[in-house]
């Protein structure tokens, strides 16, 4: 789930849902305020309960523009693209014993200015596999969680489009990118 409410932009809404479909990643950005506020919640509608505390992202970083949630709706990915201009993803277990969140790893970033990484995120049904677009210099990346951190999984992919959108499979083997070059048209 991923659409802009408004004719100006000026609301963003974003979400997932694990594959149980118990657990909800969403949340509201209002760009001309630079708030972006993200939850997740468990359970079946109406009756839901938020987990841990609300993510919030100042102004600018854009936090929340690429979300993704694993199966079992206990770890989810943030992408950050607007974070210090360069973009990060950070990637987040739930512990149910203190209602929180601990961030699995180190931020992943590109060092390179303006590519707005983290633009999109897709983590396998695991979510020790996280994909990460750009939204310029049609770049994927693919990290592999495994004793603590985040390393890249074989070599950043080059593509023929910017990613707007990223879904992965459920083993992490393969990924699709898309975008949309115009309101009529767009690609994978």
């Amino acid at each position: 789930i991923n659409a802009d409410l408004s004719l100006n932009a000026e609301l963003h809404v974003a979400g997932d849902v694990s594959f149980n479909g118990n657990a909800f990643l969403g949340g509201i950005v209002q760009v001309p305020t630079g708030q972006y506020n993200y939850t997740v919640s468990f359970g079946n509608s109406p009756s839901t309960t938020q987990l841990g505390s609300t993510f919030t992202g100042g102004s600018n970083t854009r936090l929340g523009r690429g979300i993704s949630i694993s199966d079992d709706g206990t770890i989810i990915a943030i992408g950050s693209p607007g974070q210090s201009s360069v973009g990060k993803v950070q990637v987040y277990e739930y512990n149910s014993g203190t209602n929180s969140w601990s961030q699995l790893g180190s931020d992943m970033t590109d060092s390179t200015s303006g590519t707005s990484f983290g633009r999109a995120v897709a983590l396998s049904g695991d979510g020790t596999i996280v994909g990460i677009t750009t939204a310029s210099g049609n770049k994927v990346y693919v990290y592999q969680y495994s004793s603590g951190s985040w390393s890249l999984l074989g070599s950043v992919i080059s593509t023929t489009v910017w990613g707007e959108n990223i879904t992965m499979s459920n083993d992490g083997t393969k990924v699709a990118v898309g975008h949309i070059t115009s309101p009529t048209a767009g690609g994978v």
